[in-house]
């Protein structure tokens, strides 16, 4: 299953040898390369080891990562951008993660679906060829990925509301559709798709009331879904269109996004944890105070501050961008993992809401006063890598149920969607 709005094909940038995430190596690859005496070579690398044992295990089970030069990059990073384990030994001889990105794969009913990461500088510049011209390559990586996602059993929609596959394909349909309408903006785009997920869960309740009493439904959650399709879903989308951003602004959905950043940096205890969100709940709740900068890593900032640079959504720029990224997320199965789909995109929500503000303050550090496509890419990458592709994010449901709780309530907030999508 391949997404037709966004390409890819390596530009050979080396920027993926030059993040700072840890880029695990797989056991069988590194003994392999070990081997090498890459010394002997033409033309020869430096002697040194190439790589280095890491404290615990990656999500994807590794349990080693490249040596890393002085100025950040991969041991194996040549002064062309090219990969010294490619230039010698070919494509076939690199650790499986790295022939794999920025690919990523989910294991669905109908096959599985291919997605790219966003952290990838050619993915979002939309450089390079469609993915349906390149399936012999994408499934050669895919045949040796240990990293395939499977979709949770059962899908949940809300609570203790499941669905079944085709309803979920008929959910993401409809918000795909959304996210594609030429006829509403961005901000009303992802207001009519909360619109249209809480309809969806009052729908599915009947449905299941009606057959816990062994009646035929009157109303069914597809049924709901297809009427709404006939006019192009101009219901929901009018009744989002008339909604307004909160009269003071409403920043407190940054401070579980925010503290989950200090959290990633620093590792605190699970008390620690809970301590920085409160604290961080009052400052972002306050609007005002200075914050350390885990966000582009620079020196700390002025919350005031940065909520002064101006992001107007309805940018052409920016706002295409956004929407190719937005509706490749929900493409990628993003929703169905954190908990149930109306959390998964109550989270999107939040999401955006730190997109934006991690583009002012990119936007600030460059001494700029409003927003520009380079900011947004740039912070896009920040939410590709630290929440949603390269990260546990999902795991902050389960770290504590302070945590849970805290976002429940916040999502049930009525001002938390218009806040989180609407403030500028």
């Amino acid at each position: 299953m391949l997404p037709d709005d966004v390409v890819f094909t390596c530009q050979q940038s080396g920027a993926c040898c030059r993040n700072d995430w840890l880029i695990g190596v797989d056991e069988p690859a590194r003994a392999r390369l070990e081997a090498v005496d890459w010394t002997r070579l033409q033309p020869p690398l430096p002697p040194g080891p190439k790589f280095r044992p890491l404290p615990f295990a990656l999500p994807g089970g590794e349990r080693a990562t490249f040596t890393r030069r002085a100025d950040g990059a991969c041991v194996f990073l040549e002064p062309n951008e090219r990969c010294g384990i490619h230039t010698r030994l070919g494509a076939g001889a690199k650790p499986q993660v790295c022939r794999e990105f920025p690919y990523s794969f989910v294991e669905t009913p109908d096959g599985v679906a291919v997605g790219l990461s966003f952290a990838c500088t050619a993915v979002r510049a939309h450089q390079g060829r469609a993915l349906s011209e390149q399936q012999p390559e994408i499934r050669e990586v895919l045949a040796g990925s240990t990293r395939v996602r499977r979709l949770p059993d059962p899908l949940v929609l809300y609570a203790s509301v499941d669905i079944t596959w085709a309803q979920y394909c008929a959910i993401e349909a409809a918000l795909l559709a959304l996210l594609a309408h030429e006829e509403c903006t961005l901000p009303t785009a992802l207001l009519a798709g909360s619109v249209l997920i809480s309809l969806c869960v009052g729908l599915s309740q009947v449905e299941a009331m009606a057959e816990r009493e062994g009646r035929a439904p009157t109303e069914t959650l597809l049924g709901g879904l297809a009427q709404l399709a006939t006019d192009r879903y101009r219901k929901v989308i009018e009744v989002a269109a008339r909604a307004r951003a909160p009269h003071r602004p409403r920043l407190t959905a940054l401070a579980p996004l925010y503290t989950w950043l200090e959290f990633s940096r620093r590792r605190p205890s699970r008390v620690g944890l809970v301590l920085a969100l409160y604290r961080n709940f009052f400052r972002f709740r306050r609007g005002r105070g200075r914050l350390p900068d885990w966000i582009t890593g620079g020196p700390p900032f002025d919350i005031a501050e940065v909520q002064a640079i101006a992001f107007d959504a309805t940018d052409p720029a920016v706002s295409a961008f956004l929407r190719e990224y937005w509706r490749h997320v929900v493409f990628r199965k993003t929703l169905t993992p954190l908990h149930g789909v109306f959390r998964g995109y109550q989270t999107m929500l939040a999401l955006y809401a730190f997109t934006k503000w991690a583009a002012k303050l990119t936007a600030r550090r460059r001494g700029r006063s409003r927003v520009t496509l380079d900011d947004a890419r740039d912070a896009v990458r920040l939410i590709e890598q630290r929440f949603v592709l390269h990260a546990r994010f999902a795991d902050v449901f389960t770290l504590s149920p302070v945590l849970t709780l805290m976002a429940d309530r916040l999502f049930r907030d009525p001002a938390f969607v218009r806040g989180a999508v609407l403030e500028p």
